[in-house]
């Protein structure tokens, strides 16, 4: 009876670690890009993720136009959002604020957008 007891016990206990090996491995692999870095160059910008996996994106709001008739002060602006290409862990996004028609507008904050594995 011991010998069927202990066998149970052994064969419960392989299971659940099973288990849990299969559990931890799928919540790494979900885990989206962290350790991330954006790096501004004047005009454009580039995002650079460490660690995780997915995907990670630089993404900057762009001051196209400031109106200092309003307030005195540059607190009137037009924004347009740029966004690189999704890159995987370890390659950079890059993009830029240059228009089409030439004109280097100025980027006013920079971040990294992430997502996880696709």
């Amino acid at each position: 009876m011991k010998g069927i007891q202990r066998a149970l016990a052994t064969g419960a206990c392989g299971a659940a670690l099973t288990a849990a090996a299969l559990a931890g491995g799928a919540a790494t692999a979900s885990a989206q890009p962290v350790n991330c870095n954006q790096l501004p160059m004047g005009v454009a910008g580039l995002s650079l993720c460490f660690e995780g996996f997915g995907e990670h994106r630089v993404a900057m709001d762009c001051v196209l136009e400031v109106f200092p008739q309003i307030g005195g002060s540059s607190h009137g602006f037009t924004t347009v959002r740029v966004e690189g290409p999704w890159m995987p862990v370890g390659m950079p996004s890059f993009a830029t604020c240059i228009g089409e028609s030439g004109w280097l507008p100025i980027h006013q904050q920079i971040t990294t957008e992430t997502r996880g594995p696709q």
